[in-house]
């Protein structure tokens, strides 16, 4: 579960990634995936189907099979929810089986604390963290290229003062090799006031960025490509 800006209707909100793996075997039985999401508390339920693609080919029917799916703007703060994943059986003419074989699982998470809920208290940041700091995922507000100069400019999203980062890593990745990383404390930062809510970004500009393509990242995660080309 992370939580990311966004500008309409809340400052903020909660994005759940799921991942889930099949026993080697499985997969070429398997047409799809029905995944579940139930509110606890508000007793309302949303629900996916994640179909495999035809004619896809695991590479090595030992090995087992990561899936991954998100989903975001339908997660309250604070609410216990359950999710359920079930497999959706091929038909026994594609699989050459004599049955249809379904399996289910399901578990319950709690979504964090809304951040604006007692912002202002992050005096215990000397001897400990937010309990839902590690849930906290950053985003880019803006990617500036400038090829006629060679720079780029990177503004990002910082985490609630509660939170008690102390600095930000920032790196700018070619080919999947660092070119340049630099790290941006928190007293660096700038703060920009959305409504009712106060929120943190901080910059960077890399200088001598030659052109090519790049993977722009954040301390906890990747978050997209840029293209730099030659002007």
């Amino acid at each position: 579960m992370v939580t990311v800006p966004s500008r309409i209707p809340d400052p903020f909100q909660l994005r759940v990634n799921l991942s889930w793996k099949i026993q080697h075997g499985s997969v070429n039985r398997t047409r799809g995936f029905r995944i579940k999401f139930v509110d606890r508390f508000h007793k309302t339920r949303i629900c996916f189907l994640y179909f495999l693609q035809d004619g896809y080919v695991p590479l090595d029917f030992k090995m087992k099979h990561w899936f991954h799916f998100w989903i975001h703007d339908w997660f309250r703060f604070g609410t216990q929810y359950f999710v359920s994943i079930s497999t959706i059986p091929r038909h026994p003419i594609e699989t050459n089986a004599t049955n249809l074989l379904t399996s289910s699982k399901q578990m319950g998470f709690t979504t964090p604390e809304h951040p604006e809920i007692s912002d202002a208290d992050f005096s215990n940041c000397s001897y400990s963290a937010h309990q839902d700091a590690s849930r906290w995922i950053g985003a880019f507000r803006d990617v500036i290229v400038w090829p006629w100069a060679n720079k780029l400019v990177a503004v990002f999203v910082a985490a609630p003062p509660k939170y008690c980062f102390e600095a930000y890593r920032l790196r700018l990745n070619r080919y999947n090799m660092i070119e340049k990383e630099v790290v941006i404390h928190s007293s660096s930062l700038v703060s920009e006031q959305l409504g009712n809510t106060s929120i943190q970004y901080g910059n960077y500009t890399f200088d001598n960025v030659t052109p090519g393509v790049y993977s722009l990242l954040t301390e906890t995660s990747k978050i997209f490509n840029v293209v730099h080309n030659e002007k």
